[in-house]
């Protein structure tokens, strides 16, 4: 009997971030439904640069005191419910200890960069989330990690990139960068990215062509999410939402409230018969487990049974579409924004997304009816397409 390929992962390190982490798990999830081994190649040294960062300056003596009251701190909110805060460090304990049990449990098999690069895997998939922009991929370990630098010429050249995302409209690299940068990726098999404007970018910076394909959150049904939300309850979301009180709105925002103060959002959800469902740290919440950070399962079950959604967050609107859930999506230019205009032209919803006129915009936009017929009509196609491309150049021998 032929054994299965073994497929190296490349994607940015499992952090904190619901939808990278989500991301990979459905890459991985569907990769293994298409009869291939898939072992993630998270970027070396990763926990260890999240962890010395914020000790880094001072003798060791301060740096030993830092880290002893920050653990000292996560232990007394985690235990205790307090409501103080550290800046940086706290979240930081808390995301590594969420992340690390989401992988164990849904992305078990690992196997580090260099053995993968010398024979461990048979090949590798690079995506999606981000992974070709440079800004975010010097410190993880360099931008060459993502085009396989670590790899034989022989792996890369049956190595696939799979909605490999540059995040903007631009190529950030450097000349160095660049050189490098193009030289690897010329060796793939078949390259393919997120956004539309990557298309363009491929071909100009790298020389190469490459095809545009959706999401990997897109490619698996939707019981692969429910597997991730398990068991998981919210009092809510038992009665049905036509006997609620009022209704639920998942909010999940990385920026801000819509020019306005948290104060005023919530005085204008209150206005609107909302209660909110904050998918971040709750600060009103007198619960400690609520002003913790929510966990992976709470967020998929909130998109799943909210009745309504305000993100600024990508996979926040990809998951509200998933889930037919009327939405609105606060725009920022800083942070990018090829890959949401990628998404709501895929889909026809440019009407979703508000970048001014405040939260009278948001509750006007998010009352707009959504056609989810033809919504759902084309995330079966752009499924179709997604897992044509992977069982064509990685599926098959």
């Amino acid at each position: 009997m032929m054994k299965a390929k073994k497929i190296g992962l490349v994607t940015h390190p499992l952090h904190g971030n619901y939808g990278g982490m989500l991301q990979a798990y459905a890459l991985y999830t569907v990769l293994e439904g298409l009869g291939v081994t898939p072992l993630l190649v998270p970027p070396p040294g990763h926990i260890r640069r999240c962890l010395v960062a914020p000790y880094q300056g001072g003798s060791k003596v301060e740096a030993l005191r830092r880290l002893l009251k920050d653990v000292a701190f996560f232990l007394l909110v985690f235990f205790r419910g307090s409501r103080e805060r550290r800046p940086y460090h706290f979240p930081t304990l808390l995301t590594l200890v969420q992340s690390w049990c989401f992988r164990r449990h849904f992305l078990p098999r690992v196997v580090a960069a260099d053995r993968a690069g010398q024979g461990g895997v048979d090949t590798f998939v690079v995506g999606s989330d981000q992974v070709w922009r440079v800004l975010y991929t010097r410190w993880a370990p360099r931008a060459g990690f993502f085009f396989l630098d670590f790899a034989m010429p022989s792996q890369r050249e049956r190595s696939v990139a799979y909605a490999a995302s540059f995040g903007t409209d631009v190529w950030e690299g450097n000349e160095e960068e660049t050189a490098l940068c193009r030289a690897l990726v010329r060796d793939f098999r078949a390259l393919s990215v997120r956004e539309r404007s990557g298309v363009d970018l491929c071909e100009r910076v790298f020389g190469c062509p490459a095809v545009q394909m959706p999401d990997p959150t897109f490619l698996p049904e939707r019981s692969a999410y429910d597997a991730v939300i398990g068991r998981h309850r919210e009092p809510w979301a038992c009665v049905p939402s036509s006997e609620r009180a009022s209704r639920v709105l998942a909010v999940y925002l990385l920026d801000g409230y819509a020019d306005c103060s948290r104060d005023e959002f919530l005085e204008a959800v209150r206005r609107q018969g909302y209660e909110v469902e904050w998918l971040e740290e709750d600060p009103t919440s007198r619960q400690r487990f609520r002003r913790l950070r929510p966990t992976v399962a709470r967020w998929l079950y909130a998109f799943k049974h909210a009745d309504a959604v305000v993100t600024d967050s990508f996979h926040g609107c990809v998951f509200s579409i998933l889930f037919n859930k009327p939405f609105v999506c606060l725009g920022n230019k800083e942070r990018g924004t090829a890959r949401f205009e990628t998404l709501f032209q895929t889909f026809g919803l440019a009407d979703r997304a508000v970048t001014d006129g405040g939260t009278d915009e948001v509750f006007r936009v998010l009352e707009e009816p959504v056609d989810w017929e033809s919504v759902n009509a084309r995330v079966l196609e752009e499924r179709r397409r997604g897992l044509d491309f992977l069982r064509r150049f990685v599926a098959e021998r």
